[in-house]
């Protein structure tokens, strides 16, 4: 009873050890932060995605980059436990990518002209889909195949405004397996996890180009713009800052405590 209760208090001083951390780099930037942006929620988030499997594993490979990276989902006010963005580890770099959940997010929450719908979807040989220009405005219809298991042709994204307006982009397989062959990923992580999710990525961020939008603070710009550019052209991708990850805190110890403990506990019983 008393190695277990030892072994708890272990772990919750890990967490604050985590959550003090977080929430001090938070208030650091808070200028920089949305306006509605909830911390105390953010915190609590991250802590959960980090003790996720894929959580687990990038904090030890890539402990000391965790917090900058996080930092960028909180600028952008964007979840990662409800993979509103993701983590993607490359060999000795941690990269922040926005999930197309998120580019929705973000483009209905700051577009100058009211968004009432926006999405992507797969299109399959099968489905019925179809769009042009009429008397110049876009149109498009889509009748996707129910349970359909034919090949994928492609991938489009959709605008609908409060005004009636529409707007329409489309991605054939072909490109969208440039774009992946181009990706320093692409053979890992979410290409291979969530490939569908990627092609609607990329078509969404397309899209996205179109939509004018309007950033509250000039660093959301900054990421979206940098995401953007890496599901179009990966060659974009900035290196990371040097100095943007100096002095930070390896949590990598915090993971590997906890999960030598949990061993014990089993070789215990």
């Amino acid at each position: 009873n008393n190695e277990v209760a030892k072994q708890e208090n272990t772990q919750v001083s890990q967490k604050k050890d985590f959550d003090k951390y977080l929430a001090d780099s938070l208030t650091e930037v808070k200028e920089a932060l949305p306006e509605n942006f909830n911390k105390a929620r953010f915190v609590q988030n991250s802590l959960a995605f980090i003790h996720t499997e894929n959580g687990r594993k990038i904090m030890r490979t890539h402990g000391n980059q965790v917090i900058p990276n996080l930092l960028k989902g909180a600028y952008l006010g964007l979840d990662f436990l409800n993979k509103e963005c993701y983590l993607v580890p490359f060999k000795n770099e941690l990269n922040f990518m926005i999930d197309y959940r998120g580019a929705k997010k973000l483009a209905k929450t700051y577009a100058i002209r009211e968004i009432k719908d926006i999405s992507a979807e797969i299109v399959r040989a099968d489905d019925e889909f179809d769009y042009w220009n009429e008397d110049g405005e876009p149109k498009f219809t889509f009748r996707p195949k129910l349970s359909s298991k034919s090949k994928m042709i492609g991938a489009f994204a959709y605008v609908k405004y409060a005004d009636g307006g529409v707007q329409v982009e489309y991605i054939d397989k072909e490109e969208l397996d440039k774009i992946k062959s181009k990706s320093k990923t692409s053979n890992k992580g979410a290409w291979v996890e969530f490939p569908n999710e990627m092609y609607k990525k990329c078509v969404i961020h397309r899209l996205c180009k179109k939509i004018e939008i309007n950033f509250d603070k000039p660093k959301q710009k900054e990421l979206f713009d940098d995401d953007m550019a890496i599901a179009t052209d990966p060659k974009e991708i900035r290196e990371n800052d040097k100095d943007e990850n100096a002095n930070q805190q390896d949590f990598t110890e915090i993971i590997e405590q906890e999960e030598a403990q949990e061993e014990k506990a089993k070789d215990e019983v």
